[in-house]
């Protein structure tokens, strides 16, 4: 009730406390609780901050059987709203929080707030069916907590007295006063303030003197009357007077006993209040080891090998007390965690893992003298083999019916590799540091420590040859078609010998021991590697070397692509490099923390994985260098391989370890298309027909989508603009008839008609910062400066101009058509076109740089610089007036909705792209890329999802993403986890805690692994 506002609230009066920015919904509300019986304080137009207004503001909280807190981020960040909520807690008033906006995540709230159950009236909940509960709520417990105010006033009007005597309860209020106070504790939220114990306490005391005091001075009279009287009466006077001795002493002893019992109601009262502050303190305490929790994980988050370390502080954090903190660290964990599938071992170092041709087994050649085949499917041991020194290799030929394997105990054997029978042993009379075997089988080359290298015919079952070279041979390799041998040594030599001749050529020539060697899948170049930190490059046909790859330490191993184009070197600088193979130049490097030491390629040539000593497994985007999974191991990582349909990583480490991991929901990448230039942005049109890709070569590329996936390189792409400056913002028409870019030295934007393959030019006044096309075609936005420039975009006449009161960043139309909304300086602008006229401005700190509405109309998202982004609901006849929430905190370059409006795509300067759950408006994945993503779009029946960043557009399968809801994440991330914290960990970690086991499937880490 407006008109008495400022009275105070009597009865069951409440007293409201709100942001200026809800004033409308607060007037809504207080109609409402006026209809329903119940008075309000409300501040409508707002009391001077002084000494009077705290005050006027202390005495309204009083006098109010309840404390209404309307939650918004603006009260959440109010000055004047946290000093009326601590009043409030103070008196111990009944808190009633009504959510109507929801805050920030990471936004502070009192404890209070937090804690007490929340009255949602959020624009998207039904505010009449609502408002009931909301009243019952305040009607609850209405007796007490009326006397609760009531006591409360006369106790604050007896202190403010100086606790003058007069001000005391009397008679019938007192009585009343300790019923109520031993009601106290029989309800569970009825608190009784200090003062209000001290007052009924006194009262008591007062009455109890004032009864003594009546009662002696009857008796004074009695005795006067006494003396003055007959003596005859003079034994029934003392008669009376012992009477009213007794009567007196009856008095007294009723009003010790009423002491006694209003002592005992404080005493207990004083209890509850002990124990509630109890459970406060470990509330408190919870919070803060959530907190200590939460914060720990993000330090060890940064640490390679400690990724799990971090998931199961998080994971701690998560389950202590839930929040937006404990929540970015499992996505961003998660996002880079396979799934564990087999954990084996042997007893010392593994230095190969080989695949049989059918890859439903492998086997590992390791320094414990074994070499051993285990199921791929099942991860058990088939069975091992054994020499008598460390194995150096182990594989399989002849369609996998046969391994071979070599050790330094100078034998190269042939088992049965179906039961581990031995077939054959050849004696080589020196230690065996590799072996390799021709294609068709037929050839076996054996690198020997005594600087030879033996030629055995398998078919003729003896050795045919021993080639002497300068050094022991620490590497051979046949070429893929099986007639050349290339030999590498420790004194830095490269031989390629043609098998059964006497041709040989000289290949790349190092100046120190040489590692590994790799012919390209034609055979037409070949690579080596070494302790002369270099990688050498050559033309098997031509002998000598190409390219000389200098690196910043010793290169340790080298592998192809399938199809040639490029290799992949590691080196003990710590990094991983790929090369051009025509070239020689570098395509992208990748660091890790520690030496690294092998590589493998997966069979599509999508994915590149490395081990080191960082103790780390890691999978690398072939087409960007992006990191898109980490795996933390016990120990030095050794060797490792992909299963033949690339959906498997097999890991060893130097103490033996062997463990696979699902690494198929990297499959979910259904293609990719690499650019030698910056990428600005690439859209799906709305037909369903092509892809367009505007980049830094100034040009304009359309691809078909029926053949995207044949294409690879942006080149393949067809040019249909060229521009002699480069381009920034791109735009398709709803009609997909045509695309837009702006100009960005020239101040125009450039319209490109695709049916009639004609362009058109359109002039601003400044730097163009967006366009945008209205949903039917026909006009183009035009946004720079402090103007709006609406074009008709098949005459190219100007329509309109809009002046702006600050520049614009960002331009969006509704999918209605009315609307066009602009990104300004800290507000979103929203014109109505059909009225010429704003119908909106809401505000938002920062420069508002990205704008998206949803297909169906019923949201918009803007980003601002200042590192917030918004999700707004749209309801019918009430547009742009709910405001959702946050959906994360951080800049986002670029926003795309499904074209079902159910997600939301994000693109983010940290090397993210985002997938959100609107009804939710919960974070579902997180796509991983090496650099900004600057660009995302949806294909027209949102099956793909493109993800521009740098020099790459990547395509997702929406459907094979892996999702995780929100209430999901502890399963999931305890599914990717192996072990729990040691108990030496955990004392590290929590003190003198109680052991627990954080996911409860796993077992304790007995090799501690993991820890400080």
């Amino acid at each position: 009730m407006p008109e008495q506002a400022q009275d105070q609230p009597s009865g069951n009066g409440v007293f409201i406390s709100y942001s200026r920015k809800d004033k409308e919904f607060v007037k809504r509300l207080n109609d409402a609780l006026d209809a329903h019986g119940v008075n309000a304080w409300v501040d409508w137009e707002g009391i001077p901050l002084s000494a009077d207004w705290m005050a006027e503001i202390t005495r309204a909280v009083e006098g109010a059987d309840a404390f209404l807190f309307v939650i918004s981020p603006d009260s959440l960040a109010s000055k004047v709203c946290a000093e009326e909520l601590e009043i409030a807690l103070r008196y111990d008033k009944k808190l009633i929080p009504i959510l109507y906006r929801m805050p920030r995540r990471d936004a502070p709230m009192h404890p209070k707030l937090a804690a007490t159950n929340w009255v949602y009236l959020r624009e998207q909940d039904d505010f009449d069916a609502t408002l009931p509960k909301l009243v019952e709520v305040i009607h609850l417990d209405l007796d007490w907590v009326r006397q609760h105010t009531r006591l409360l006033q006369r106790a604050n009007e007896w202190e403010s007295k100086g606790r003058d005597a007069s001000y005391l309860l009397q008679g019938a209020d007192l009585n009343e006063a300790e019923r109520w106070l031993v009601e106290a504790a029989s309800g569970e939220n009825r608190v009784v303030l200090p003062l209000q114990s001290e007052y009924i306490q006194a009262s008591r005391k007062g009455a109890a003197r004032r009864q003594r005091n009546l009662l002696v001075g009857v008796s004074l009279a009695l005795v006067v009357s006494i003396l003055l009287g007959v003596y005859a009466f003079f034994q029934r006077g003392i008669a009376v007077e012992k009477e009213a001795e007794a009567r007196a002493n009856a008095a007294t002893a009723v009003a010790n006993a009423n002491l006694a019992a209003t002592a005992q109601a404080v005493a207990e009262n004083n209890e509850i209040i002990a124990r509630r502050n109890e459970a406060q303190a470990i509330a408190n305490q919870n919070t803060a080891n959530a907190q200590r929790s939460a914060a720990r994980a993000q330090v060890y988050q940064f640490r390679p090998a400690d990724l799990y370390t971090s998931t199961l502080l998080a994971l701690d954090s998560w389950q202590r007390e839930p929040s937006a903190q404990a929540e970015d660290i499992l996505r961003q964990n998660l996002s880079l965690m396979p799934i564990p599938l087999f954990q084996m071992t042997q007893q010392d170092w593994i230095s190969g893992i080989e695949l049989d041709p059918t890859g439903a087994q492998f086997v590992t050649a390791s320094q414990d003298d074994r070499a051993c085949v285990w199921g791929m499917e099942d991860g058990q041991m088939r069975f091992c083999v054994q020499h008598d020194r460390n194995v150096t290799r182990a594989f399989f030929i002849r369609d996998g019916e046969v391994l071979v394997t070599s050790s330094l105990d100078g034998r190269v054997n042939l088992w049965n590799a179906a039961d581990g029978a031995l077939l054959q042993s050849y004696e080589m009379g020196a230690p065996v540091n590799d072996v390799t075997v021709s294609p068709d089988g037929r050839w076996l080359a054996a690198g020997r420590a005594d600087r030879l290298v033996a030629v055995v015919n398998l078919l003729a079952d003896r050795v045919v040859v021993e080639l002497e070279q300068r050094g022991p041979v620490g590497a051979v390799a046949f070429s893929p078609d099986g007639n050349v041998v290339a030999i590498a040594t420790d004194a830095g030599n490269v031989r390629l010998w043609r098998l059964m001749s006497d041709f040989s050529l000289s290949g790349p020539q190092h100046s120190g021991p040489v590692y590994r060697l790799a012919f390209s899948p034609n055979g037409e170049w070949i690579v080596s590697v070494g302790e002369d930190s270099t990688a050498r490059l050559g033309r098997v046909s031509e002998g000598g070397q190409r390219f000389v790859l200098s690196h910043g330490d010793w290169v340790e191993d080298v592998a192809f692509s399938p199809d040639g184009s490029w290799f992949v070197t590691v080196s003990d600088d710590n990094r991983i490099y790929a090369w051009d193979t025509a070239t020689g130049q570098e395509r992208w490097r990748a660091h890790q923390e520690g030496f690294v030491q092998r590589i493998a390629i997966s069979p599509d040539g999508n994915w590149v994985a490395t081990t080191g000593y960082d103790r780390t497994a890691r999978v690398w985007n072939a087409a960007s260098g992006s990191e898109m999974l980490r795996i933390p191991l016990e120990s030095v990582g050794t060797a490792l391989t992909f299963s033949r349909d690339g959906r498997r990583l097999i890991v060893g480490t130097d103490r033996g370890g062997i463990s696979v991991w699902d690494v198929s929901a990297l499959a979910a990448r259904w293609g990719y298309l690499e650019f030698p230039e910056f990428v600005r942005e690439a859209h799906f049109d709305p037909s369903g027909q092509r892809l367009v890709v505007n980049a830094d070569d100034r040009t304009v590329r359309l691809f078909p989508l029926d053949r995207l996936a044949d294409f690879s390189s942006g080149a393949e792409g067809t040019v249909i603009l060229s521009s002699p400056v480069l381009t920034y913002e791109l735009a398709v028409s709803p009609d997909s008839r045509r695309l837009a870019v702006s100009e960005g030295d020239l101040n125009r934007a450039v319209v490109y008609d695709l049916e009639r393959q004609t362009t058109a030019t359109f002039a601003h006044e400044s730097r163009i910062t967006d366009l945008a096309f209205d949903p039917a075609g026909r006009l183009l936005a035009v946004g720079g400066g402090g103007q709006i420039r609406l074009w008709e975009a098949e005459s190219g006449q100007l329509q309109e101009t809009i002046e702006t009161p600050a520049p614009v960043y960002a331009l969006a139309f509704h999918p209605g058509g009315v609307w066009l909304a602009a990104g300004l300086q800290d507000q979103v602008v929203i014109w109505d076109l059909a009225q010429g006229a704003q119908a909106a401005v809401f505000d938002q700190a920062g420069s508002i740089n990205e704008l998206a509405f949803s297909p169906d109309g019923n949201w918009m998202v803007s980003s601002s610089s200042e590192g917030t982004v918004l999700l707004w609901r749209i309801r019918p006849g009430a547009a742009f007036q709910a405001f959702s929430g946050v959906l994360r905190n951080g800049q986002a370059n670029a926003f795309a909705f499904s074209p079902d409006s159910r997600l939301l795509a994000l693109g983010s300067p940290e090397g993210y792209a985002y997938l959100y759950d609107l009804a939710s408006g919960e974070e579902i994945t997180r796509l991983p890329h090496a650099y900004a993503v600057t660009g995302v779009s949806f294909s027209s029946d949102g099956r793909l999802l493109a993800v521009v960043a740098r020099k790459v557009v990547q395509f997702w399968e929406v459907e094979a993403l892996p999702l995780i809801r929100t209430a999901d994440l502890e399963t999931v991330a305890c599914g990717r986890l192996t072990v729990n914290f040691s108990s030496a960990a955990w004392q590290q970690f929590f003190d003198n805690e109680p052991y627990r086991l954080i996911c409860p499937n796993l077992p304790q880490d007995a090799a501690g692994v993991l820890g400080p």
